[in-house]
């Protein structure tokens, strides 16, 4: 539910949602409780506090490795690669993921290797990380599915495609629609 709220910007109600998990985690484990501080991390960053982020960032990190749950590391390590403006600990994190074989965290990392090469300019990169998120995409949903088309479309542009840039868009916005039919209200019972 925190993640929810956080990727809604409800910020104050992911906030409250996390405060009131404090006590029941007292006794939980090590992964719980990692997954808790990478929330919290997430949350310090949505609201500009880069200090907060990174300590909640470390107690996330310590907590996962104590778990061994490599899926968690992987996760923690990508944020703290956003964090840290990509770079290098970007480039680590990608033999890992692509191991994994986990769909989620391999198109997290795409999305990630994607927006650097397009800031970067280099079009090579850019395109070849959105081939490979196209191809992810393809198998099932992702809740960043909308962003990383919409990245793919600016790829795709600065390599002077227009046709598929024109086609990203349009998977963007199908993308879209799809996310905010699901978040949509249901009938009233």
């Amino acid at each position: 539910r925190a993640q929810a709220l956080l990727d809604l910007q409800q910020l104050d109600q992911a906030a409250a949602t996390l405060d009131a998990l404090v006590e029941s985690l007292a006794d939980g484990s090590s992964e719980q409780k990692a997954i808790a501080q990478l929330l919290r991390a997430q949350l310090a960053r949505a609201r500009g506090d880069t200090t907060a982020a990174m300590r909640a960032l470390e107690q996330a990190r310590s907590l996962a490795q104590r778990s061994g749950v490599r899926l968690l590391q992987l996760r923690i390590g990508l944020f703290a690669a956003r964090l840290s403006g990509g770079g290098a600990a970007l480039r680590a994190l990608d033999a890992p993921t692509a191991n994994l074989g986990h769909a989620g965290l391999r198109l997290e990392w795409l999305g990630q290797r994607l927006a650097a090469a397009l800031e970067s300019r280099d079009r090579d990169a850019a395109l070849a990380a959105y081939q490979e998120a196209a191809t992810w995409l393809r198998a099932g949903e992702f809740r960043d599915a909308a962003a990383l088309h919409g990245l793919g479309a600016r790829a795709r542009l600065f390599a002077g495609d227009a046709a598929g840039a024109e086609a990203a868009e349009a998977l963007a916005q199908e993308a879209l629609g799809a996310a905010s039919a699901a978040r949509a209200p249901g009938p009233a019972p």
